[in-house]
């Protein structure tokens, strides 16, 4: 039983993820909560300057691999982003090599009426989702269809201005490594 606990911390560990504004290190269900408290996070989202203008926001997207703990990021995402931006860095992400176009799924109803009311992919996130949001994205990996699971942890003001959507968390690799293939933040 206690060789049982110890394996089970050691596998919590290599799913603990790495915050990009303060580098701690926080497991990946309190990553969300912690991005959105984060004091570094904040600071940066202060030093924007907005010209008098309202604060540009943005979203706070938890992702992962479903069947594969291992793989998650905490994205935040403009208000003004579409779900095709969001399709096209996952896939840039984790399947590079993938040419195909993914296929988003909502389970609730009031979602899936906003992604059709809205335009569709190309409608801003701002258009589509809400703070508590759950869907998917299914990508083609070679013949194989991967879930991606998406949930809207926060909504919040943008902290990072150089690009509509960017990697803030991610998991830890085995060797302490940072970032995972094409996620670098400049």
């Amino acid at each position: 039983m206690k060789n049982q606990s110890i394996e089970n911390q050691a596998d919590a560990s290599l799913l603990k993820g790495f915050c990009t504004f303060c580098m701690g290190s926080y497991e990946p269900l309190r990553m969300g909560a912690h991005v959105r408290r984060c004091r570094d996070r904040k600071d940066d989202a202060d030093c924007i300057q907005t010209n008098g203008q309202e604060h540009p926001m943005a979203f706070l997207l938890m992702i992962g691999i479903l069947g594969w703990p291992g793989a998650w990021l905490c994205l935040e995402a403009h208000s003004q982003a579409s779900l095709s931006d969001l399709e096209f860095f996952i896939r840039h992400v984790w399947f590079p090599e993938t040419k195909e176009e993914g296929m988003f799924l909502f389970q609730k109803r009031a979602v899936q009426k906003r992604f059709s009311e809205g335009g569709g992919a190309d409608s801003s996130l701002d258009e589509i989702l809400k703070v508590k949001d759950h869907f998917c994205l299914v990508e083609m990996d070679g013949k194989t269809p991967v879930q991606i699971t998406v949930d809207v942890a926060g909504h919040l003001p943008t902290a990072i201005m150089h690009r509509p959507i960017d990697v803030v968390a991610f998991p830890l690799d085995n060797n302490g490594g940072r970032m995972p293939a094409g996620g670098q933040r400049s």
